[in-house]
């Protein structure tokens, strides 16, 4: 497996852990680590799939929340996608604590069947 590969694959993982962690610090919701589990695999399942060359029915997905600045003297990484079949376009915006952004990123990822999984490899274009 390559580097890029395992970078996905640990992502993919990564993200729900990540987004479970928020949650409990920033909205006070707490998760069941099964549950924790659970979606990681789900979405690690995933991605192993759509590394997979072959047609994919696509589907739109609409998630819309409101930005919140993230704490004075830290950096945010804002990620959005969208798909359509395999193919997915996504955009990454890093901005500072007053909002102002310090770098902008989109491109064309191929065979991706989720946003979910879009989102997460925007996340790892947005740390290179």
């Amino acid at each position: 497996m390559g580097m890029r590969r395992k970078l996905g694959s640990f992502f993919m993982l990564l993200g729900p852990l990540w987004t479970s962690r928020n949650k409990t610090t920033f909205e006070q919701k707490d998760s069941l680590p099964k549950e924790v589990v659970q979606v990681a695999t789900a979405w690690h399942m995933k991605y192993q799939h759509a590394q997979i060359p072959h047609a994919v029915g696509g589907g739109r997905a609409i998630h819309m929340e409101k930005w919140a600045k993230p704490i004075e003297g830290m950096l945010k990484i804002s990620v959005d996608a969208s798909f359509s079949g395999s193919r997915a376009g996504i955009g990454v915006v890093m901005r500072d604590f007053v909002g102002d952004v310090i770098a902008p990123m989109a491109c064309t990822l191929l065979n991706v069947t989720e946003a979910s999984q879009a989102e997460l490899l925007a996340m790892r274009e947005g740390c290179n």
